[in-house]
């Protein structure tokens, strides 16, 4: 099944072993056809999927790092950054799974708002996320 976890986890391990195309070709995977407008897949909260878009992002990022591929993916990766932070809950900065919808105000559930944490970790910020005020 397609998934950021899986294809994430593939990109790590690909990457790791050597098998740049093979983890290029997942890596667009994800980016050219599982994101609407650029942004990684809208997931629910309570179950698995909360979490898939941050350890797809991760492994993204890592595979960019070590390979050199800023000009490929970073952009990318920044503009979903970006949406998290946006769509972030201002009253305490939790941010749910669904950017850039913005983050309802009833309960969260940390493994839905973790893949904001991830992606906001492992992407450098960009001028607008820098002069963000928080409230």
């Amino acid at each position: 099944m397609a998934l950021t976890y899986n294809q994430g986890t593939f990109v790590g391990a690909a990457n790791f072993l050597g098998y740049i195309d093979e983890a290029r070709l997942a890596a667009n995977f994800i980016r050219n056809y599982l994101c609407r407008d650029g942004m990684l897949p809208t997931t629910g909260e309570k179950g698995d999927g909360g979490g898939f878009n941050g350890i797809g992002a991760r492994w993204i990022a890592r595979f960019m790092n070590d390979r050199n591929e800023h000009s490929t993916y970073e952009l990318w990766l920044q503009k979903n950054a970006e949406a998290a932070w946006q769509a972030r809950r201002r009253s305490d900065n939790l941010c749910g799974p669904r950017w850039p919808i913005a983050t309802p105000p009833d309960r969260r559930y940390s493994w839905g708002c973790s893949s904001a944490v991830v992606v906001l970790q492992v992407v450098r910020p960009t001028e607008n996320v820098a002069s963000d005020n928080i409230e």
